[in-house]
This record gives C-alpha cells, sequence and structure tokens, in this order.
C-alpha cells in the first residue's frame, strides 16, 4: 500500500507539474450559479478528512438543497459516514469507475488538495463550470475561484475557506464548538459500558503512527499507563499499536487496559472516545476524531509547522519537541529525525496536559 501510494506521488511530482502549464479555467464559470451538484475531492487519510467537516457542514448550512459527492482513497471509505454525501467514489481502486465521475455533470468541483497535481486533473477534466482549490503549488490557473493557501494557519481553517469561496458567504472556525457529532446508535461492547459506571476516569490511548517517525516509544507508553493507574484511572487502549510493544507491556504487567483494538468500527470508535475523559494520541484520524467530538485531546508530534499542523481547539493540547526551523534538508510534513524528537516526549509532559483536564484524585 505504502509502495504504491509513493509510486503515485512520484509520477506527480515528475509529471504533475509540467503538464498543469496546460491547463487553464479561465472562463470556464460564465455566469452566476447556484450549484445543484458539487463533488468533493480530498486525498489523504482520516485526519484530514475530519477536518473538512467545517466546510461541508457550511456548505449544508447555505446550499441546503445541493447534493455533494466525494472522491477519496479506499482507506477513508469508513469516515465518509461522517457526512450525508450523495455517492462515494474512490480514486484508487479501479481506474475505470473513475468514467462515472466524469458522467456526472457536476456544477462545481472542490479541490480540497494542498500540493499535488493528479486532484487537480481530476478536477479539470469533470468539466465543471466552477472549480474551487488552493492556488498553492503553481495550481491557480486550474480553478475557476482560486484561494490563497495559508502556510501558518490550522488545516481545517484552509479548508473553510474553500467553502467560503464556492457559497460566497463567511464562516470561522469555532475553536470552542465540537464539529464532528457520534452515532449514538452504534453498539458498544458492554464490557466497556459497564466499565464506564464504575466511577473512574476513563483515559483513551492510541499509538497507530502510519509512519515510524511518527510513533511513540513503546516502553513510554507502557510507563504511562503505570502512571494512569496509579491515579486510579481506566486505559482504554484502541486500534492496533506501532510498535505494539506499548500495549503489550502494558497488558503483560497487568495495567488495568480495557483493549478496544479490533473491535470497533469507525461509528462505534467515534461515539467510544466521545465517552471518555481525555484521550492520547499520536498523530493520527483518531486523534482529529477525538477533540472533533469534543474530548478532551493530547496530541503527540514532531512536526515542523507546530502552527499548521497543532489543532487551534480549546480542549486540545499538543506535545512537539521539534526545533523551530527545519532540522534537515527533507524535514518537511514528515520529519526523517521525528522518532528523535517523539523520544524526548517523557510520560510526566503528557501527564501535566492532562492535568488541565482532570482534576486531581
Amino acid at each position: 500500500m505504502y509502495a504504491a501510494r509513493g509510486l503515485l506521488k512520484l509520477v506527480d511530482a515528475v509529471a504533475g507539474a509540467a503538464a498543469l502549464r496546460f491547463m487553464n479555467a479561465e472562463g470556464r464559470e460564465k455566469s452566476p450559479l447556484i450549484p445543484k451538484k458539487i463533488l468533493v475531492i480530498r486525498p489523504g487519510g482520516i485526519g484530514d478528512f475530519v477536518l473538512l467537516l467545517p466546510m461541508l457542514k457550511h456548505i449544508n448550512k447555505y446550499l441546503p438543497k445541493t447534493e455533494i459527492d466525494v472522491l477519496c482513497e479506499r482507506r477513508n471509505t469508513d469516515a465518509a459516514c461522517f457526512f450525508p454525501f450523495r455517492k462515494v467514489y474512490l480514486y484508487d481502486t479501479n481506474p475505470i469507475k473513475l468514467k462515472k465521475v466524469f458522467s456526472e455533470m457536476y456544477d462545481a468541483v472542490i479541490n480540497t488538495e494542498q500540493f499535488h497535481s493528479i486532484p487537480s486533473f481530476l478536477a479539470y477534466f469533470t468539466k465543471a463550470p466552477i472549480i474551487v482549490g488552493f492556488d498553492s503549488a503553481n495550481r491557480g490557473e486550474t480553478v475557476t475561484r482560486p484561494v490563497h493557501y495559508a502556510e501558518n494557519v490550522f488545516e481545517a481553517v484552509n479548508f473553510l475557506r474553500l467553502g467560503n469561496a464556492l457559497t460566497g458567504k463567511i464562516t470561522k472556525f469555532n475553536a470552542d464548538s465540537p464539529f464532528l457529532a457520534p452515532d449514538k446508535t452504534a453498539a458498544l461492547p458492554q464490557d466497556f459500558l459497564k466499565s464506564l459506571t464504575t466511577g473512574k476516569k476513563h483515559i483513551g490511548i492510541f499509538n497507530g503512527a502510519s509512519y515510524p517517525q511518527n510513533a511513540w516509544a513503546g516502553e513510554s507508553f507502557s510507563a504511562l499507563c503505570e502512571r494512569l493507574r496509579r491515579k486510579g484511572w481506566k486505559i482504554v487502549a484502541f486500534g492496533r499499536f506501532s510498535p505494539p510493544e506499548g500495549l503489550e507491556l502494558a497488558c503483560r504487567e497487568n495495567l488495568d487496559v480495557l483493549n478496544m483494538g479490533g473491535r470497533l468500527d469507525i461509528r462505534q470508535t467515534t461515539l467510544a472516545i466521545s465517552r471518555l475523559d481525555a484521550f492520547v494520541s499520536v498523530n493520527s484520524g483518531l486523534g482529529h476524531i477525538s477533540y472533533g467530538v469534543g474530548t478532551p485531546t493530547i496530541f503527540l508530534r514532531a512536526n515542523v509547522n507546530k502552527i499548521k499542523w497543532t489543532p487551534h481547539i480549546r480542549h486540545c493540547r499538543t506535545l512537539n519537541f521539534h526545533p523551530a526551523g527545519k532540522c534537515s534538508p527533507d524535514c518537511g510534513i514528515l520529519c526523517p529525525n521525528g522518532a528523535i524528537y517523539m523520544h524526548r516526549i517523557a510520560p510526566e509532559h503528557v501527564m501535566r496536559k492532562l492535568a488541565y483536564y482532570i482534576p486531581r484524585s
């Protein structure tokens, strides 16, 4: 999966920028139009998908009769349940199925990709009269309504600006308000529900980093579990751990861990996280879901751009010991030295952040 994704990015980098020079959407939007059918293009993982929700809600508010489809990666299929899309298309499965997208006759396309070129081609060749997208990476001429891409603002704010450009209405991102509503009809395991009745504080933990340099050391997570146990708090583990040793150590040492890994779908996971007192996560989709539903969240990260990649949410605090500025020529969205800076995050740092949200006990 990672190899295929890497190959796609390589093709994008080599051929994409050159091909963009032959694309110009100027003059395509000939007259004012209220879109009746929209396509939203969203590459990337669950985290970025979650951050689209304020934009989607804005469009739904000002264009309530408009139908919205999404074109995304296969790994986001489950996350599409967070919004009532008319159709969900996948661009990284069977390319032949993309013909259906081009036959839909959309009134508008919103390309939410920040850097790469392939989504620009997809948006352009839908022949939609309105194309909204970022002006980054020399793509301004491929859209009819270019939006300035700001490097030093929270990503949800950038996405929301795309929605503003489509509707002509201005909505500002609200850092105090949860923007993801869990499905309260999702069935949760009985042992989890029973544990919630014990009166203990429940702390969720997740170390399922997509990339090794974003993971926290297994022994660090185990040490954190020990400190949580001494507080009398219940530990709830989610997903697959990477590395898995942290969860294995915690379970082996009988640290009272309630393991939800592999037991919940995304709807159940979202509801379960909303019932917690706090959630500790590396950079992950589950971390974004956590503060999205309003659960106090501690993010463990190692990114050079602390403004852009730090959730600007009142109930979210971030531990990021990456130095100011690039630490190497290759330092960017992913830092090659990320494991070094993640190692500098100690369990004591996490406990101090948790103290903001949980009274002394």
